[in-house]
């Protein structure tokens, strides 16, 4: 089975089509599962996760070469560019059909390319102007001809004393200040504050290291000395910049223009970097090898094969696949002479799982067979 994945520019954006050929049978109704090779995770109702989910297309149509299978936004929007997926189509009565496909471009449906852009959001209706508030009510004083119409006898007794008690006072004071003047010594002499004597300093000790006071002290001083002493400053700080890290450099690499070549020398340098054996580094590696061996680049592909071969050791958090290892291994056993040894190896192990009641094994030696008789009919 051969699938592509194509823009529905008929139905706008957030619709698309898995175009699926080369069917065992075209007419029936499928379902089908999406796994992501850059994580290995499958697509879920609530987004990518490590348990496979089924989902139904939201129309199937045959076509000359094969079923169109229509999906929408819940979908689409999930998808990314120059990102590498398995799609494994399910039929009652069929053994499943798994093929592997790229996205070069993916129309997101327009609220998943904005963000939070909301379509036929309702306008805010213009808010009333708030009422004028009543103006204050004017208190009218009593008019002036009223308080003059009743005069105030207390009014002049009030002012004669207030005159009495101040020519009083004035007598009292200039009688105090002629005997003061006649008691008083001839002249005091103020005397100046003692000055504190200060700590010895060394030569070219500044006042702060004589402990003399404060850095600012040391500024005020520095200053009335007319700058003779420079007040150290403090170097600027320098700002790192951020460190990406794999994922985001393989994110950011296969967003722009990537070739295969590219791709290869870049999963080195991860590889050969302090963080080459950590598993998300070896995760983004395998995305790396995958987009390159979809380029027939055979270094990814025999790369690919030993990441997902059993027999070998883990590599990140990858899978191992056997079927696929042996899918993986045949395309290049033409070319490398030691892929053979491998694809014997392998052979050797799934026999060995089988026969020890290993389910996993014995399903992948099935779908080894199928793709072989699949491969000698084409």
């Amino acid at each position: 089975m051969k699938t592509q994945f194509k823009n529905d520019e008929r139905r706008g954006r957030g619709y698309a089509g898995f175009y699926c050929t080369e069917l065992s049978d075209p007419a029936a109704p499928y379902s089908f599962s999406l796994c992501r090779a850059s994580d290995m995770t499958f697509l879920g109702l609530s987004g990518w996760q490590s348990a496979e989910e089924k989902h139904k297309p939201d129309s199937q149509e045959r076509d000359d070469t094969g079923v169109v299978l229509h999906v929408g936004p819940a979908i689409v929007d999930c998808l990314d560019e120059n990102e590498n997926y398995r799609l494994t189509l399910y039929a009652d009565g069929l053994a499943a059909q798994k093929t592997s496909f790229s996205i070069t471009s993916v129309y997101r449906s327009l609220s998943a390319a904005s963000g939070a852009l909301q379509l036929n959001a309702p306008r805010d209706e213009p808010k009333a102007a708030p009422e004028p508030e009543p103006a204050p009510e004017e208190t009218l004083e009593p008019a002036a001809e009223t308080v003059l119409a009743k005069p105030n006898k207390i009014l002049p007794l009030a002012v004669g004393f207030l005159i009495l008690a101040l020519l009083a006072a004035g007598g009292v004071w200039w009688y105090m200040r002629q005997n003061i003047d006649a008691a008083a010594p001839v002249a005091e002499q103020k005397s100046e504050p003692e000055k504190v004597a200060e700590p010895d300093k060394a030569p070219g000790q500044t006042a702060a290291e004589a402990g003399k006071g404060t850095a600012e002290e040391v500024k005020t001083e520095a200053v009335k000395q007319g700058g003779a002493q420079e007040i150290p400053q403090e170097a600027p700080r320098a700002t790192s910049e951020p460190v990406l890290s794999a994922r985001e450099k393989t994110r950011f690499y296969l967003g722009g223009t990537p070739d295969a070549k590219g791709a290869m020398e870049l999963s080195r340098t991860l590889l050969a970097s302090p963080e080459g054996k950590e598993a998300d580094t070896l995760d983004a590696v395998y995305r790396l090898f995958y987009f390159a061996s979809r380029q027939g680049d055979v270094e990814a592909l025999l790369s690919l094969a030993a990441i997902v071969d059993p027999v070998a050791p883990a590599w990140g958090s990858i899978p191992k696949n056997g079927s696929e290892a042996w899918s993986y291994y045949a395309k290049v056993a033409g070319e490398r002479p030691e892929t053979v040894r491998a694809l014997e190896a392998l052979k050797k192990w799934l026999e060995d799982e089988a026969a020890k009641g290993n389910a996993q094994a014995l399903r992948w030696i099935e779908e080894i067979a199928r793709e072989n008789a699949a491969g000698k009919t084409r």
